[in-house]
């Protein structure tokens, strides 16, 4: 597990960066909001095991966007 800071910019290249520091060293990466209540353990461990066999997952959010996005 690894966890990095954000850094600067605005929410798109703060999240590119992220996905970029994990894909470049070979890594899977899941990336949450802060900010989703509703976002639990289950979700989580969900898109981990669905990263086995996919190139992206992304679990939605009651307002149409997502809670987590994950790239492998």
């Amino acid at each position: 597990l690894q966890v990095s800071d954000q850094e600067g910019g605005d929410l798109g290249e703060r999240l590119a960066r992220a996905a970029h520091r994990s894909l470049a060293a070979d890594q899977p990466c899941i990336l949450i909001g802060t900010d989703c209540p509703a976002l639990d353990a289950s979700t989580l461990r969900e898109a981990a095991l669905h990263l086995h066999t996919h190139d992206a997952v992304m679990a939605p959010a009651s307002d149409g966007g997502y809670v987590v996005l994950g790239l492998r």
